[in-house]
């Protein structure tokens, strides 16, 4: 808690070109003393690289996430940018994807090439290429994108179609779907077709590397689309507040702690830039750290690490569930702090402990404390 300010900086200094939110219910059932059962739901929000932009706790899901929506609003305003935001809903309406046609023609010579290599044939058809290319290289090479929304739509119904009338019953002749009541969902959900398509003008995917294959070289692509990373952020979410129960203090404590050490660390996955990883989370430490190993050895230590903005005031974690009741997260830390400024911004950037040389023997009510030696 004595680098709260820190922590604060750090998190709400995070970006992202395509943001994506989702919601988990596990980690708040950790809360102990006078929160306990206060809170249903801790939504994030992510990023294209896997960092996490906020963590909030909320009396009930989707309800009451309009300050945090704008708080992030006000942040890419504020840092003069843009965002494009992505609500993935790809496990409930799997959208129709279309393939590269160049990305698909480079993987097909190139699968041709390993299948005249490998001697299993000598002139491969394209039927017989396509078969042997698997998911996984559709996966990594190939970039998709989604069929509008009106083919989507039209996909949707067709399935729907598919699995309702009279042919459409098991052994016991019960129908698969209740025909009345799955149309009526259908009515009501169909105008949120729009929101699982790739957003016009923006590309989804980021290149991260490249790989020979039957000596024809294919990108390697990295997808931001879907919540898979916030997905398996929750399993470590969880893990951030140790032991099952924690008071609102700690749990906060812990979550903002946590949140920045994995924000740290897909960063420096992000940018591949080598160096340590997790000797320290501090930014005052790594910021100073750069500065010496600048003037020693001419390059920084820390590449990845970067100075991050004023504390926006959003509200993280515990505080924002409190602030829906009007009730204050009380911070029992009272720690006087100094701070350093960004030049470039001229703003508050890192708190750090002051150490005011209180010495006790100078009190006139000092006593030296006893020694008892054992022999």
């Amino acid at each position: 808690m004595g680098r709260i300010d820190e922590l604060q900086a750090s998190i709400t200094s995070t970006f992202g070109r395509v943001l994506k939110i989702d919601p988990t219910k596990r980690i708040v059932r950790k809360l102990a003393g006078p929160a306990c059962g206060t809170g249903a739901w801790a939504t994030n929000v992510g990023n294209e690289y896997g960092q996490v932009l906020i963590t909030v706790l909320t009396a009930a899901e989707g309800c009451g996430l309009n300050n945090m929506t704008n708080g992030i609003i006000n942040r890419y305003a504020s840092a003069g940018n843009h965002i494009s935001c992505i609500r993935s809903f790809s496990n409930v309406f799997p959208p129709a994807f279309l393939l590269s046609a160049d990305d698909v023609e480079r993987l097909k010579l190139a699968k041709r090439e390993q299948l005249i290599g490998s001697k299993k044939h000598s002139n491969p058809t394209d039927d017989i290429i396509l078969k042997n290319i698997s998911k996984k290289e559709y996966a990594l090479h190939c970039r998709r994108t989604t069929g509008g929304t009106r083919e989507t739509a039209n996909l949707i119904r067709e399935l729907l179609t598919s699995l309702d009338g009279e042919e459409c019953r098991d052994t016991m002749g019960v129908p698969l779907l209740d025909s009345e009541q799955t149309w009526d969902i259908w009515s009501s959900q169909e105008r949120h077709i729009a929101c699982i398509q790739d957003p016009e003008g923006i590309s989804l995917y980021t290149k991260t590397s490249e790989m020979l294959k039957g000596g024809v070289t294919l990108p390697v692509y990295r997808c931001a689309r879907g919540s898979t990373s916030l997905e398996s952020f929750h399993l470590h979410l969880n893990r951030f507040i140790p032991g099952e129960r924690a008071s609102d203090l700690h749990f906060q404590a812990y979550l903002m702690d946590g949140l920045v050490r994995w924000n740290a660390n897909r960063a420096q996955a992000a940018t591949q830039s080598g160096g340590p990883i997790s000797s320290t989370y501090s930014g005052l430490h790594q910021h100073a750290l750069n500065i010496l190993a600048e003037q020693v050895i001419g390059k920084k230590v820390y590449k990845s690490f970067i100075i991050p903005n004023k504390y926006t005031g959003e509200l993280i974690g515990v505080e924002y569930l409190y602030n829906q009741s009007n009730k204050v997260l009380e911070n029992q830390f009272h720690v006087k702090t100094d701070t350093i400024y960004d030049e470039d911004f001229d703003e508050e950037i890192y708190t750090f402990d002051v150490d005011e040389g209180y010495d006790d023997k100078t009190q006139p009510d000092y006593k030296p404390p006893k020694r008892c030696f054992k022999p």
